[in-house]
Order: C-alpha cells, then structure tokens, then sequence
C-alpha cells in the first residue's frame, strides 16, 4: 500500500486521474498521506485515508491513462488487503486518540495515563475471532506495553481518583482495590491537615524561628525525617483545609516516601509491626477523622435520599449573580423565582430522583457539605441547566417561567 500511495504523490498523471474520479463519484477532494517514520500515528493516518479513498483508487489503478508505462500490476490490492487495512484501522484508532488526548493537553496531567492504559490493555486483549497478522499485533503490542508503569501502578490510580473526571475509577474491575485508593488518599489528607494545624500552632507560640533552630532538634527526635523549610512553613500555615488536596497531588507529582501497601486481613503469627500495617489498624486509629472510609464498602444505592438532607447543604444565591456568569445584575425577583421553583421540585423529588440529581451536580449519588446553587442568564430557551463536579456548583439559567419546565429539563440534563 505504501508503494501505491508513494506513486500517487510522485505521478502527476496518476494524480490527475485520481482527483477527476474523485469529482465523479462524489468524495472528498483529499490527497493521500504518507507515513512518516518519525510521526506519530502517520501510518493510521495513512491507512484511514486510504480506505477513504479506496473506490477512486481502485478506479484509477484500472484506468489506462495511467497504466501505459506506469502499470501499477506490482502494487495491486486485493480484497485480503482491503480487509486487513480495516481491521487495522479499527486495532489502531484508540492508540491514535490516546497519543492524541495526550499531546493536545497544554498541561497534560497523569491521571489520564492509568484511564487510557485500562483502556488499551482490554482492546489489545485475545480474541480468537482475529486475523493471523492481528493477533500477531495484539501479542507484540501486549509484550512491549502490558509490563510499562507497573511499578507506578499505585501513583497512576491515585493520581486518577483526584480527577473529577475519573474520581469514580470505573476502570479498575477490583472494587477492593478502589476502596484501598480512597483510603489511602483519605489517610494523606488526614495527615496534612495534622501537620499544618501542629505547624500554625507552633508558629503562633513563637516555637518557630526563621533561622531553622527546630529542624536541628526535630531531626534528632524525627529520626532523620526532614523538617518542612521556611518556604514550605508558609505555605502550609496559609493554606486552607480544602487546599490539602491540592497539595497532595503536588507531592505525588513530585513523588513521596514510599509506604507500604495496607493488608486487608490480620493473618496468625503476625508481629506488632505487621499487625500495623493491616487496613482494621488504620481504621481503629483513624476511626473519627475517616469514619466515611469505613463505611465506604456500604452500597449507596442502600442509602435513602430525603429532600431534607440536599435542601440543607444548598447555598442558594444572592440578590446578584458573580460577574463572570453575566455582564448586568439579575432581578432580585428573578433569582427568587428560580430558586422557589428549584426548591419545590427538590420538595416534591423521591430518592431515586435526588440521587441522580446528585450524580449530575456533584458525581456522586449522596450530597457534599456545601452544594452551591446558582442562576445565571439565559442563552436562549436551549439552555439546559449544567453542573460542574470539581466545583459541586450547579447552574439554572433564568428563563424558565413555570415548576414544571424546570422539572423536566433538570431530570434531562
């Protein structure tokens, strides 16, 4: 295939004939690509435009305009390799768009990476309905990748399980393992939040100086753990609880102390030390700060959503909506109308409906502690209302004149 398209792009004539049944059977006007060896994805780029062209191909291969002194009988396709270069196309296009989702990103993040290999480790696994030449594929693509990032694998899905977009980890099969994740995240930020109140509290007693007289006698005492320095002290004490995890995935991106993995179950015969490691002595010594976390194992779809416990965690709105929902103040009248309307189908709702309100506002199916409810102005009867998870803000626009619409587009979106 490669020879045929290299003939295009060389042959004036072969080009000509090609654009001419183009026109005539109606496709788009698009010259073949040519892969290129240093490209990513310039061979699946290939092989896609190739198969779009393929009947004007076909055609101009048989013309004879083209084929006096210029036969192409060498680089004739079949119907096999029409096929194949399907199947091909079909195995490759998710690498092309993780390499794609990857390289458009400004700032591309690692909590993508564990999502996309979930991804691709299902798509190249065995079939048995394959062709030959793609299994053959699958199996070099499963050598070369299945045993990359194993050792980040932790990194990776914790990294991911901070993302609003992939907090839910539906692409790890092991729920155990998704519990894990989220008490471990749990157990940091815990941690945190412990060393920025000890800090505040030590700078606030003058404990503290800037010539770092703590650290020589913390790292006695610490046993060679390293006190925070003077910059990393003010960034601690002026940071806010809901910052801690932010700074939390700061010191995963830049990488922390190792901690082994928490056991599940208490095994006979297990040492002091071992039995500190298992997941029941987390939960004993953490049981207040991370109660949820042991409750995490519990189905929500068990727990009974009332209107009561969502009406009382919303923030309803002011007289005037934020300056970058609007360019003018809304009517006091208008924001009250709204949220009137909002409140009463929140009234009227059953549990199954509340939770799905709450899987759409915030991405879970139970309430956060503050559920900020906002109007903001119409772009036209089409607007729907939208919600933004990492933010659990939820957005009403103000044209709706009736309970009802708003009940419905609410249910919709």
């Amino acid at each position: 295939m490669r020879k045929v398209v290299t003939y295009f792009h060389k042959s004036p004539q072969a080009a000509e004939v090609l654009r001419e049944i183009q026109s005539q059977l109606h496709l788009p006007n698009h010259k073949l690509i040519h892969d290129v060896c240093t490209r990513w994805n310039s061979s699946v780029d290939m092989l896609e435009r190739f198969w779009e062209q393929q009947p004007a191909l076909l055609n101009a291969m048989l013309s004879r305009r083209i084929r006096r002194g210029e036969g192409l009988a060498a680089t004739a396709v079949n119907e096999d390799d029409m096929r194949l270069i399907q199947e091909i196309i079909k195995l490759m296009s998710p690498v092309k768009v993780a390499t794609t989702l990857l390289s458009e990103e400004k700032s591309p993040t690692i909590s993508m990476i564990a999502p996309i290999q979930a991804k691709l480790h299902k798509h190249f696994s065995e079939d048995n309905t394959d062709m030959p030449i793609i299994a053959e594929m699958k199996r070099r693509f499963r050598q070369d990748f299945f045993d990359r990032y194993v050792e980040l694998q932790e990194l990776l899905n914790s990294a991911s399980a901070l993302d609003p977009r992939f907090k839910d980890l539906t692409f790890l099969d092991d729920v155990d393992s998704r519990d894990l994740i989220f008490v471990k995240i749990t157990a940091e930020v815990v941690k945190m939040n412990e060393k920025m109140k000890g800090i505040g509290a030590l700078d606030e007693g003058g404990a503290l100086d800037d010539g770092g007289a703590l650290d020589e006698g913390g790292a006695a005492e610490g046993g060679g753990d390293r006190s925070p320095s003077i910059e990393e002290r003010r960034v601690w004490k002026t940071a806010a609880p809901s910052e801690a995890v932010h700074l939390f995935m700061e010191d995963l991106r830049r990488g922390g102390d190792h901690q082994p993995p928490l056991r599940l179950t208490l095994n006979a015969g297990d040492t002091d030390e071992e039995r500190d490691g298992t997941l029941i002595s987390f939960y004993k010594q953490r049981r207040e700060t991370c109660q949820w976390a042991a409750d995490f194992r519990c189905s929500i779809l068990d727990v009974e959503l009332t209107p009561q416990m969502v009406l009382k965690c919303i923030i309803w709105p002011e007289a005037s909506i934020d300056s970058d929902d609007s360019e003018d103040e809304m009517s006091t009248t208008n924001i009250n109308l709204i949220s009137g309307f909002f409140r009463a189908f929140v009234k009227e709702a059953s549990s199954d409906v509340l939770k799905g309100l709450m899987k759409f506002w915030t991405g879970w199916e139970l309430p956060s502690p503050r559920l900020t409810f906002k109007v903001v102005r119409s772009r036209g009867h089409h607007h729907l209302p939208t919600a933004s998870t990492c933010y659990e803000r939820l957005r009403i626009p103000d044209h709706y004149k009736s309970g009802s619409a708003l009940k419905l587009d609410s249910m919709l979106a």
